[in-house]
């Protein structure tokens, strides 16, 4: 019988063949100098890259057993690619990372420690880059306290263990067509704790994931902001209800509506204001407008705001914006602006002049929930 590695460690690429190269020569080196071959297995799953990210990832896997490789004959999409490479996880717990991401130099034998003593843990969440507000003394809370204190957390790479069998579960039962296509991870841990009440959550501080080079390589804009960080983190939410109940998911929701000014407000404007052209303002305003239904009293007044702020005229907007920094961040906040979007333009320009699919321009598969 073989013997079930205790981590698998899935990375979904595609056409980033320096970038998968540099995670997976520096995820090599951990479990080499550490022994740890025995424990992690590494899983690839290449989304029909047109550059030599095959090969790459070949010769590797070729000169190291615990890489396990997956080719998709074509494109399959995003998510599903990201779905899939935890999916085909046959460690007891995953850790997912993008392509982009990179990892402290001893974080993996701090993890497989950890999952060591203990294997009662459904899932794992590193707290070392939360905000202090939320970090509290007790390392294991409810469901309910999982999703009223670290709701947007979770969900992000690198900082989310999760047993394996979780995701398997859900997309057998459910099928992948019911997950959110930027958050099933978080409908992955949310429905597989609620289905086993008896695993415990642990917020733990396991400094997992380094500096990144994800900003680099990816463009941000309002509309990709406000699908991603408000509306698709609410609706996986919402997706669940029938199955959980929305009681027991009203942290999630509370949580949600108290971050809005920052999740939203701040995040949209400052690049619909000061970055983005007018065709993608008017494609967030409208896409915004269609979709206030779900929300509460409170959280579509805020966005009717991102409407009429978005709608007026981009000079008078800037001024507006520029006013309401100075405000509440003062001189220093200008200067910190300006920088961000000198940085956000400077990125833009390098990705035309380039023509590079390795700099991603983030958008969607679908609509949304409007058609």
């Amino acid at each position: 019988m073989n013997h079930q590695k205790l981590l698998t460690i899935s990375i979904p690429t595609w056409n980033r063949s320096n970038l998968i190269k540099g995670l997976l020569e520096e995820l090599i080196t951990q479990i080499v100098s550490y022994n740890l071959s025995g424990e992690v297995e590494i899983l690839v799953s290449n989304n029909g890259s047109e550059d030599d990210t095959h090969e790459v990832v070949t010769e590797l896997a070729n000169n190291y057993s615990f890489i396990t490789y997956n080719r998709n004959a074509t494109n399959l999409g995003a998510n599903p690619n990201v779905m899939l490479s935890m999916q085909l996880a046959s460690g007891e717990y995953l850790i997912f990372l993008g392509d982009d991401d990179r990892i402290k130099g001893d974080s993996l034998l701090r993890v497989i420690d950890f999952l060591k003593a203990h294997r009662e843990a459904g899932v794992v969440i590193d707290s070392f880059n939360f905000k202090k507000k939320n970090a509290g003394t007790q390392n294991f809370v409810s469901l309910p306290e999982l999703l009223r204190n670290y709701y947007w957390n979770i969900g992000n790479a690198g900082v989310f263990v999760v047993k394996s069998s979780y995701v398997k579960e859900c997309l057998n039962k459910y099928g992948a067509a019911f997950f959110n296509q930027c958050w099933s991870q978080i409908q992955f841990m949310v429905l597989g704790l609620f289905e086993h009440k008896e695993d415990k959550i642990y917020i733990e501080d396991l400094n997992i994931v380094a500096e990144s080079v994800h900003q680099e390589v990816t463009i941000y804009n309002c509309f990709y902001l406000w699908r991603t960080g408000y509306l698709e983190l609410f609706m996986a939410i919402k997706a669940m209800d029938s199955i959980i109940g929305k009681e027991t998911l009203k942290p999630a929701y509370e949580y949600m509506k108290d971050n809005i000014f920052q999740f939203a407000l701040f995040n949209i404007l400052q690049f619909g204001v000061f970055i983005d052209g007018k065709e993608l303002r008017v494609k967030t305003r409208k896409h915004i407008w269609k979709n206030l239904n779900p929300f509460s009293f409170y959280e579509k007044v805020i966005l009717m705001i991102i409407v009429l702020w978005l709608w007026i005229p981009q000079s008078i907007a800037k001024l507006l914006g520029n006013f309401f920094i100075f405000i509440t961040k003062g001189k220093s906040g200008i200067i910190k602006k300006n920088e961000f979007v000198k940085m956000e333009l400077g990125k833009r320009k390098k990705a035309l002049d380039l023509k590079s699919k390795a700099i991603r321009k983030l958008d969607f598969e679908t609509d949304g929930y409007d058609s």
